[in-house]
């Protein structure tokens, strides 16, 4: 979660000092504005690129985790990268406000990091638990946008989704299996909130948008079926971190 804020607290004061470097360099200098009837049409479709990092967030009892032969010391999430695939349609109630879909394929892992601790052994052993998600996302956003400064212009987004874990194994029968092979489950269904900023740059052809976005789930994708590795864990939400390219016309 630190490693997630620190990031997304650089990446706003990076941002800010491009907002402001082009808005002095804007308000020097006049350009010829491209696409100049874009904000005319009612909706706009396009397709969006982006990589995303995540994580869970934990909430665990760690003194479940333990067996006669081994304490548990903590769980941990190591987060992976992946990408994502997305088709984007807008509709524009406004020059400034729009409404956003952008449903989206979305490739992620996280691993859960089990530490315990042997009896007779003074060095902790480390169990790795990969988690894989192929999310289908069906996101709504609310998109605001600043006056076009020549061919560029600034805005915020705010939304929430749905979405479909393609990959989940919370039907994996985890009965009558060794311990280093059970599965640690979590449900095929996800709710999250969605924020972010970005940043729209007027093309001679096309708009091209970059923008940063921050995912928190809602619900508890934990699915406990009282094996090892689950009794310890009392919720798990999904969080992500994602930078995305998209491309209307």
């Amino acid at each position: 979660m630190i490693l997630l804020q620190r990031n997304s607290t650089y990446l706003m004061l990076i941002s800010s000092c491009i907002l402001i470097s082009l808005n002095i360099s804007f308000a020097q200098k006049e350009m010829p504005l491209n696409l100049p009837k874009f904000d005319k049409k009612i909706y706009h479709f396009g397709f969006a690129l982006g990589a995303n990092t995540g994580d869970f967030s934990l909430n665990h009892n760690i003194a479940n985790g333990s067996d006669t032969s081994q304490t548990l010391l903590g769980i941990e999430t190591e987060r992976q990268s992946g990408f994502n695939l997305g088709i984007v349609t807008a509709l524009h109630f406004t020059d400034l406000w729009s409404l956003r879909f952008i449903p989206a394929l979305s490739f992620s892992q996280r691993n859960l990091i089990y530490r315990y601790l042997n009896k007779g052994n003074t060095n902790p052993t480390i169990v790795s638990k990969p988690i894989e998600s192929t999310y289908l996302d069906f996101p709504f956003y609310f998109k605001f946008r600043s006056h076009r400064l020549n061919n560029y212009a600034a805005y915020l987004i705010a939304g929430g989704k749905y979405a479909l874990d393609l990959a989940s194994q919370q039907n994996v029968d985890n009965n009558n299996v060794a311990k280093e092979d059970l599965v640690v489950k979590i449900s095929r269904n996800n709710l999250a909130a969605e924020v972010g900023f970005g940043f729209d740059f007027f093309l001679e052809y096309f708009k091209l948008s970059t923008e940063i976005k921050y995912t928190q789930g809602i619900n508890n994708i934990h699915v406990d079926d009282g094996t090892f590795y689950s009794r310890p864990i009392d919720q798990i939400k999904a969080r992500m971190l994602l930078f995305t390219v998209s491309f209307e016309g």
